[in-house]
C-alpha cells in the first residue's frame, strides 16, 4: 500500500502520468508514420521528438492550465482514463498493478544505469588515462586526406589508430575528432573510405545542433520511463540514417555506402557462435540489426516525399496534447 500512496502523491502522479502520456504519444506517432507512409528519417525523427519531449512537461503544464484536473469530479466525469483506478486493480486478485508498475520503473532505472550512465562515467574517468596508439604511417594519412578533400566539410580532425579491428567513430564538442583504425582503412578502397568518413563528418555537423542536445537531456530526465528508453533508441537509429543520407548527398554513391556498411555487418552464424552473455551480446545484436536495417533501406532506395508535413506534425502534436489532457 505504501507504493500506491507514493504513486498517488504529486511526484508519483508525475511518474505515472508522464509514463502513460509517453505511451499514448508513441501510439499516435507510430500510427501517423504508418497511415501517412512517412519514411524519410529526418521527418520520422521530428515526430519521435514529441514522444521524448512532451511528457517531461505535460503533467505540470496541465496542472497549471487547470488546477482542478486531478480532483475527484474531473476523474469521474471528464477524464478518459484514470490512472488511480488502474493502480488499485489486482492481477488475479493478488498482485496490485501499482507494484507491477513500480517494478517496471525500477527495472528501467537499472537498465539506464547499466547501459548508459555507468559506461559514460567510466569512459569519462578513464579518458585521461587511456591513450590510443596513433599511426605515423604517411600512407594512411595520405589516404585519409585524399578522402576528406572530396567532401564539402574538410576542416575535420582525423586520428588514425594503430589497430586491426574495424572501427570508426567520432567525438563531439569544440574539438571534434574522427577516429579510424588502420585495419579498417586497409579493408576499404578510396571510395568506401570517403563514404565512411562522410558519415562520421555528418555526425559531427549534426551534433552541433542545440536541438539534439536538448532532446538528449530530456531523455536523461525521463530515465525511469521505459517508453522514452525505447523511443530514444529509435531517434538514434533515425540519426544514423540521416547521416547516411547526408553522406550520399556528398558522394552521390549509395552503392559504395552499402559496400562500406557490409564491412561492419556480422553474419548471423557468427553471432550465434559468440559466447558472450548479458548486455554486451544484446548490444552487439542490436547494433548488427541497425546495420542491416540501414543496408536494406539504402538498397531499396529513398521513400516517397511527404506533402504538407508540418500540417501533419501539428495534427499529431495537437492530438497528443488533447488526448493526454484527459488522462490523469
Amino acid at each position: 500500500m505504501k507504493i500506491f500512496y507514493f504513486l498517488n502523491s504529486f511526484p508519483g502522479q508525475y511518474l505515472v502520468q508522464s509514463l502513460v502520456h509517453s505511451l499514448i504519444a508513441v501510439i499516435i506517432v507510430d500510427f501517423a508514420l504508418i497511415i501517412w507512409r512517412i519514411e524519410k528519417p529526418s521527418l520520422r525523427q521530428r515526430l519521435r521528438f514529441i514522444v521524448v519531449a512532451f511528457p517531461v512537461v505535460s503533467f505540470p503544464l496541465y496542472q497549471v492550465v487547470n488546477p482542478e484536473r486531478g480532483n475527484t469530479y474531473f476523474r469521474l466525469n471528464e477524464a478518459l482514463f484514470d490512472t488511480t483506478r488502474l493502480l488499485t486493480i489486482e492481477i488475479w486478485g493478488k498482485v496490485p498493478v501499482s507494484i507491477i508498475l513500480f517494478i517496471i520503473i525500477l527495472l528501467t532505472v537499472v537498465v539506464f544505469l547499466i547501459q548508459e550512465f555507468v559506461p559514460v562515467v567510466k569512459q569519462f574517468m578513464e579518458s585521461g588515462n587511456e591513450e590510443l596508439e596513433q599511426s605515423d604511417d604517411p600512407h594512411y594519412k595520405e589516404r585519409v586526406m585524399r578522402a576528406l578533400a572530396a567532401l564539402p566539410e574538410r576542416d575535420v580532425n582525423v586520428s588514425v589508430i594503430e589497430d586491426e579491428d574495424h572501427l570508426i567513430f567520432s567525438t563531439t564538442g569544440r574539438n571534434s575528432v574522427v577516429y579510424i583504425t588502420t585495419g579498417l582503412i586497409d579493408d576499404l578502397d578510396d571510395e568506401q573510405l570517403k563514404a565512411a568518413l562522410a558519415h562520421e563528418v555528418a555526425h559531427i555537423i549534426r551534433n552541433r545542433r542545440p536541438l539534439l542536445i536538448v532532446v538528449f537531456f530530456l531523455r536523461v530526465i525521463m530515465f525511469y520511463n521505459p517508453v522514452t528508453l525505447v523511443e530514444f533508441r529509435r531517434i538514434v537509429e533515425e540519426e544514423e540514417k540521416i547521416c547516411d543520407d547526408i553522406a550520399i548527398s556528398w558522394t552521390q554513391r549509395p552503392d559504395v555506402l552499402v559496400e562500406t556498411l557490409n564491412k561492419f555487418y556480422i553474419q548471423e552464424e557468427s553471432l550465434k557462435d559468440n559466447r558472450r552473455k548479458g548486455f554486451e551480446s544484446i548490444e552487439e545484436y542490436s547494433h548488427n540489426m541497425l546495420i542491416k536495417g540501414r543496408i536494406d533501406r539504402l538498397v531499396m532506395g529513398e521513400g516517397k516525399s511527404v506533402r504538407w508535413f508540418w500540417i501533419k506534425f501539428l495534427a499529431v502534436f495537437s492530438s497528443i496534447v488533447i488526448i493526454n489532457y484527459y488522462i490523469v
